[in-house]
């Protein structure tokens, strides 16, 4: 299903069109226009990846990026001419730029108040309003930090809303159709497997109905030879098959719909068939669809595209 989603929709240039938004808005806050002016990434997953990509791409720097994992920042760094900051060092590499995107996969906010706070109190004023770009899901910016005088925030929940009526949210729609579509026809499988059994019985029923009247005949009817017994085997048999066919196809047509369990259960009634009983599906269970913010942020269970710890290739997103 997520193979699907990825290779039948446009879901993937989510993460893209959120992070070039995001950089138009943070621009609107540094009159306008992104060239020259110093960056900072944190985080060197996919989402940090796209933002060193269109920070690159749009004339910012110099750029930076720093990660937990010192490793990785290098690695990304280096396949865009950036630096690399030990993230022991945020607070005073936060001071030294205008515009920040974070994307981590933190479960605790990386940008809290009190390092915010610091960095500011080492940053010029005049240079404009720090800009913290939150795109992590959970979030990375702490709570509060958004109240600090000389800071703008702009967050996922702010992006999802802007693009809600975009290409992105036509996309996320698309994978929820595929994703509801996947599961009924899951559950259309479901339900004919269940009648399944009481057919096979049905059948059993009536091969044991045949082959004892079969053994009737024969014993009334001595005189007959091997090939005229055979003969009328084999044409009970095939007046049974014939009788069958079409009740057997179209009850696992039936069962294949919602409540199709009941017309199994008449056969069984019918012709007291004994067949291990199954639990009746009826209804579909609740289906988790795409959310757009994680499907920003590349954190949606969904499609299973967890990646904010995964670089891309060398070159990243042209």
């Amino acid at each position: 299903m997520g193979k699907r989603a990825h290779a039948e929709t446009g879901i993937d240039r989510a993460g893209q069109s959120v992070v070039t938004a995001a950089l138009e808005l943070a621009a609107g806050h540094l009159d306008g226009d992104l060239v020259g002016r110093p960056a900072l990434v944190v985080g060197a997953g996919a989402m940090g990846s796209l933002g060193v990509a269109t920070l690159s791409r749009l004339g910012a720097g110099p750029l930076t990026v720093t990660n937990r994992g010192a490793d990785r920042a290098v690695r990304l760094a280096e396949s865009y001419g950036a630096g690399a900051a030990p993230m022991t060092e945020l607070a005073d590499t936060l001071s030294t730029v205008d515009i920040v995107v974070a994307a981590t996969a933190s479960t605790e906010p990386v940008l809290t108040r009190t390092v915010v706070s610091a960095a500011l109190a080492e940053r010029d004023p005049a240079r404009g309003p720090l800009v913290l770009l939150d795109l992590a899901v959970p979030r990375d910016v702490e709570e509060g930090v958004a109240d600090l005088p000389g800071v703008e925030v702009i967050d996922i929940d702010r992006m999802a809303t802007l693009l809600a009526d975009g290409p992105a949210a036509a996309d996320a729609a698309a994978v929820e159709r595929i994703v509801l579509g996947e599961v009924e026809s899951f559950l259309t499988w479901l339900r004919g497997a269940d009648v399944a059994p009481t057919v096979a019985a049905l059948r059993g029923r009536a091969d044991d109905v045949v082959t004892a009247e079969l053994r009737r005949l024969a014993q009334r009817r001595p005189d007959l030879d091997d090939d005229l017994r055979a003969e009328v085997a084999r044409t009970v048999h095939r007046v049974v098959q014939r009788l069958l066919h079409q009740p057997t196809v179209k009850v696992r047509q039936l069962a294949a719909e919602p409540g199709g369990d009941q017309y199994a259960a008449l056969l069984r009634e019918l012709f007291d068939l004994q067949v291990p009983q199954t639990s009746p599906v009826d209804t579909v269970p609740e289906v988790l669809t795409p959310d757009l913010g994680a499907v920003f942020a590349g954190t949606d269970p969904v499609l299973g595209t967890d990646t904010a710890d995964q670089v891309p290739p060398t070159g990243g997103v042209r």
